[in-house]
């Protein structure tokens, strides 16, 4: 998420990845540890406190195979758009 993203835009950002850690059945400790990052961090990610970093996208990615654009703006990833 970039400086200027509104508190609106990462609330929804932030329900998405609530969302995700919920229907896994993760706590929010949980989910950090599997991200490898500080359950504090996570959770002020969580609240729209912090911006989620490409980093954090990143692992999502790379651990969970969750989509960026879905986190950010809720699409979810089509094989037809691709390119």
């Amino acid at each position: 998420m970039k400086k200027g993203d509104s508190l609106e835009e990462r609330m929804q950002s932030a329900n998405r990845l609530r969302n995700i850690r919920e229907n896994a059945g993760w706590t929010q400790e949980q989910f950090a540890e599997i991200l490898g990052i500080s359950a504090s961090g996570y959770k002020k990610v969580e609240r729209g406190i912090n911006n989620i970093s490409s980093d954090f996208l990143r692992l999502l990615h790379e651990k969970m195979d969750i989509s960026a654009d879905y986190v950010l703006v809720g699409k979810k990833p089509s094989i037809n758009n691709a390119w």
